[in-house]
């Protein structure tokens, strides 16, 4: 199961580190009227939002919900649908794709401290912190590909940020995939005799 979540936390990267360096090019580029300066500008309001995420998980888990998987769920739940809507990105108003960004930005952000929750989990077996390497180490590789791999995708396909898009989408829809089948085996593990 750790090994599908460390998919999900690649996932999460990708929207809430990686995102964030590509929001004034991906805005500059969609929206000609929108000079470098403002689509820059516009990256510090998904900034801030990324930097409420922890709020917004620390609010959830435990008061609200007492599974740290149920809550990465709802989560990318709520999250997923804003980042379809980015496939209107050049069709719609800037704002609207600022707004869209800045929730999908809280959204993954918020899973990054229930990481360290989960993490936390193993550490009766001496197992937390090389978990929490582990999520570390996708983090860096979400940055990576964010970086590198889509910035050769909006330059290699003639439907450039869109191409992008869609490949976001199957990232959101399947992490989706994965934390439901992750989800009865937490379930099982926090059950089981020997996590007690």
């Amino acid at each position: 199961g750790m090994l599908f979540y460390l998919v999900v936390m690649l996932t999460r990267s990708i929207f809430d580190n990686g995102l964030k360096s590509l929001v004034a090019t991906m805005i500059n580029e969609n929206y000609s009227a929108v000079s470098p300066v403002v689509a820059t500008a516009l990256t510090i309001i998904i900034l801030v939002m990324g930097a409420l995420g922890p709020t917004l998980a620390h609010r959830l888990y435990p008061r609200i919900v007492k599974n740290e998987i149920t809550a990465t769920i709802l989560l990318f739940a709520v999250g997923t649908p804003f980042g379809i809507l980015l496939l209107l990105t050049g069709k719609i108003s800037y704002w609207w794709i600022v707004f869209f960004l800045s929730i999908l930005v809280l959204m993954m952000s918020a899973t990054l401290l229930l990481s360290s929750y989960i993490a936390a989990r193993f550490n009766k077996w001496g197992k937390g912190a090389t978990l929490a390497s582990a999520v570390n180490m996708m983090s860096s590789l979400g940055i990576v590909i964010s970086n590198l791999v889509f910035t050769r995708v909006v330059d290699a396909f003639a439907a450039g940020w869109t191409a992008v898009i869609w490949i976001w989408v199957v990232l959101l829809v399947l992490s989706n995939v994965l934390l439901f089948v992750i989800a009865p085996l937490w379930k099982k593990f926090l059950r089981t005799k020997y996590y007690y």
